[in-house]
């Protein structure tokens, strides 16, 4: 059971993190946080492992999906943090005029 909490409590704080890193730092916080987020992952993933009579299809395959699952994580974020900023420079034009 150590195993699944483990990773349901990861996934946020990972997701968490990276959101911030990207919102900080942009293009630079996109490539720290998709290396960062696949290390944590594998680290969680492979640090608690399944049971051995439970089939753990997401621990086998964690070295593959984790580094594309943080690659669209990261640019969805981007372009969230890329319109937000958008939209409030144009939002400070809008109120000198």
């Amino acid at each position: 059971m150590a195993f699944v909490i483990a990773r349901l409590i990861t996934l946020p704080i990972v997701a968490i993190g990276s959101a911030w890193l990207i919102a900080r730092y942009r293009v630079i916080g996109v490539f720290i946080s998709i290396l960062a987020g696949w290390a944590i992952l594998f680290a969680v993933y492979r640090g608690f492992p399944a049971p051995p009579d439970v089939w753990d299809e997401d621990g086998e395959e964690i070295h593959i999906s984790a580094p594309i699952i943080m690659t669209v994580w990261s640019f969805l974020v981007l372009g969230v943090v890329s319109l937000w900023s958008l939209f409030e420079r144009r939002g400070d034009k809008r109120e000198k005029v």
